[in-house]
């Protein structure tokens, strides 16, 4: 017994002392950074929302009495670009601002968007609500079997069942379904002139990797002209 004391010690030792970084590296530790939620656009609605959210910003940034009108324009050529650049158009209109149907003479409104691709399979721990919602599920589940003791049917049963369920799905619709999407879209929305930017807004989106066809810029095909003989 003393002798399986002493290696239990041992053993918790070394595992305490594995624990402790090393003083010294030849480069930092990699670390996680605090949890924070991005979110995943998946409907031509969520396209309407942001652009909406981003005229918000660039209207409340921009000087006021504004010096000329504004040309709004995407700076590549994709679907989620076209539908954000009409969107801007009607968000601006409706918000009392002048915007012009061409560029000359008018300050430039540009949607520029760069489309990432990380690596397959990164970790997410997204279902920190589960545990909870277990907790309130099995909870409803015995408020009800208490409250009809012994009539309990199976349809009561089925009922708490429901209930559980609800409460799980209530905390997980928050997360977005399926794995962490490799691809991500940085959408910067700038108002300028020839020499400055006046306002600009940067966020970035998940992208479902099946729907990336929408975000991607058309290719440019390059076509070899032969000669007639």
């Amino acid at each position: 017994m003393k002798m399986l004391k002493q290696t239990a010690v041992a053993v918790l030792g070394a595992v305490a002392i594995a624990g402790c970084a090393a003083p010294h590296s030849q480069a930092p530790l990699a670390t996680n950074f605090p949890t924070t939620q991005q979110e995943k656009l998946q409907a031509a609605a969520h396209w309407e929302a942001i652009s909406a959210d981003i005229a918000r910003e660039v209207m409340a940034a921009l000087p006021t009495p504004l010096a000329s009108n504004l040309y709004v324009h995407a700076g590549q050529e994709s679907a989620f670009n076209r539908a954000v650049e009409d969107q801007l158009i009607t968000a601006m209109v409706r918000g009392g601002y002048p915007v012009a149907t061409r560029p000359e003479g008018a300050l430039s409104m540009e949607v520029d968007t760069q489309v990432i691709e990380f690596s397959e399979d990164r970790a997410q721990n997204k279902w920190i609500g589960w545990p909870t919602a277990l907790v309130t599920g099995a909870w409803a589940v015995r408020t009800l079997s208490t409250e009809v003791t012994a009539k309990t049917t199976a349809a009561a049963a089925v009922t708490a069942g429901a209930i559980g369920w609800d409460v799980y799905s209530w905390f997980k619709s928050q997360s977005a379904s399926g794995p962490t999407p490799k691809t991500e879209i940085v959408v910067n929305v700038s108002v300028s002139d020839e020499a400055r930017y006046l306002a600009r807004s940067t966020h970035i989106y998940y992208v479902s990797d099946s729907d990336r066809v929408l975000y991607d810029a058309a290719a440019t095909k390059a076509f070899q002209i032969v000669g007639a003989r």
